[in-house]
């Protein structure tokens, strides 16, 4: 037997009445188009069952967002430390604020307004709300030092000159003599 007879044995068989019976590579073929066509009814489902369920987390999300934004609305801000977090330990922010020129009563400010308004303390520092009060701070500092007397300590009025006053010169002494008289 030559190749080409051997090839078709193994290929085909035939039964009894002469018909050719495919051969088990056709079967598989078909085994394999099946169970691919299997494979991707079984994907299928599974993408529908996965929507589904990233639907309903949608939902679910969606639901509490409108309840936390109903709660936040009806209960007023809480202002409060941030836990874990020291009142004697320096901050980050408060450092920079420091580095920055700000006194303590100022990064205290700042601190403050950040927990009113849910923003971070470099950013506090630069609101409006800070500068005007930051503003009104230095007016005041400033009305306060020039109400101040000298540095020598010397009274804001001056005494009156009198005969035994020290240090007189002879035309102040003259001119105190005339007034005394009325001249």
């Amino acid at each position: 037997m030559n190749d080409e007879t051997m090839e078709n044995l193994d290929s085909e068989t035939q039964d009894g009445e002469g018909e050719i019976v495919e051969s088990d590579s056709e079967q598989e073929e078909e085994t394999t188009e099946s169970s691919q066509e299997d494979l991707v009814a079984q994907e299928r489902k599974k993408f529908e069952d996965q929507k589904k369920r990233a639907e309903k987390a949608e939902q679910e999300l969606k639901r509490l967002k409108a309840e936390r934004a109903e709660k936040t609305k009806s209960e007023p801000k809480k202002v409060s430390e941030p836990e874990g977090q020291q009142s004697d330990t320096l901050s980050r922010e408060e450092a920079i604020l420091f580095a920055k020129g700000l006194s303590e009563d100022e990064v205290e400010k700042a601190k403050s307004i950040a927990r009113v308004e849910g923003v971070n303390p470099l950013v506090a520092a630069e609101s409006g709300y800070f500068k005007f009060w930051k503003s009104e701070q230095e007016k005041k500092r400033e009305v306060e030092e020039t109400q101040l007397g000298t540095s020598t300590g010397s009274p804001k009025i001056k005494p009156k000159k009198d005969f035994t006053t020290p240090g007189l010169s002879k035309e102040e002494h003259m001119a105190l003599w005339k007034q005394s008289l009325g001249r």
